[in-house]
């Protein structure tokens, strides 16, 4: 699940991200604390009036295989630096077999 902050925006697969309207933004690193936050705040103003029309991506594919389920959620699921190093380590474990 979407991590919320305070309002419609928060932090999405590493990137700034509004729960309304779906647009990102990814925060160049490495990058000065004072200028992440305003970063932040002004991405938050920026999406004060969006439409929400965004929704959370759902796998309703009636294939199910565990390599379907891996490549889906990796172009669709939420996911941070340590889950996509498993996943990785996931799907050279099929190529093994």
């Amino acid at each position: 699940m979407a991590t919320k902050t305070k309002g419609k925006t928060g932090f999405r697969n590493e990137e700034l991200f509004c729960f309304n309207c779906g647009r990102s933004y990814k925060i160049p690193y490495p990058q000065p604390i004072s200028m992440a936050s305003a970063m932040m705040t002004q991405f938050a103003k920026d999406h004060e009036d969006c439409e929400p029309t965004w929704k959370e991506p759902v796998n309703e594919t009636p294939e199910q295989t565990e390599q379907f389920c891996a490549n889906w959620w990796a172009e669709n699921g939420e996911h941070g630096m340590s889950s996509k190093t498993m996943f990785n380590q996931f799907r050279t474990s099929l190529m093994l077999k």
